[in-house]
């Protein structure tokens, strides 16, 4: 069954954090790929989990507004699905680092392609 967008999340009613932004963002990931019946290769969590974490760390006020959070969502939604597009068009069973690198590529999205 193809990922259904959630587009919003749920902010905490705290201080938003690197440890709670990595837990949305790579969860989203798992989210898609198992929706999409992809698995992910180690590389590719990886190359994800270093992204994550850059922006986590470097745009953490940024992501500190509600409206920034959910755009940030959004957008890697949108990464991730235009990895599954990318993997699916290359016959891949699995999310791996060229798909990575063909999303980074197209960019356009805000936090994600910097």
């Amino acid at each position: 069954m193809p990922y259904i967008r959630k587009k919003r999340i749920q902010a905490p009613p705290g201080i938003i954090s690197t440890p709670y932004l990595r837990s949305i963002f790579l969860e989203a990931l798992v989210d898609i790929a198992v929706a999409e019946g992809l698995g992910i290769a180690p590389g590719c969590l990886h190359a994800m989990w270093q992204m994550v974490g850059n922006v986590s760390q470097k745009d953490l006020s940024a992501l500190s507004t509600h409206d920034a959070l959910n755009k940030a969502f959004a957008d890697f939604e949108e990464f991730v699905l235009r990895m599954v597009t990318d993997a699916r068009s290359k016959g891949y069973q699995d999310l791996h680092e060229d798909t990575f690198a063909a999303a980074k590529s197209q960019c356009g999205l805000i936090f994600w392609c910097a």
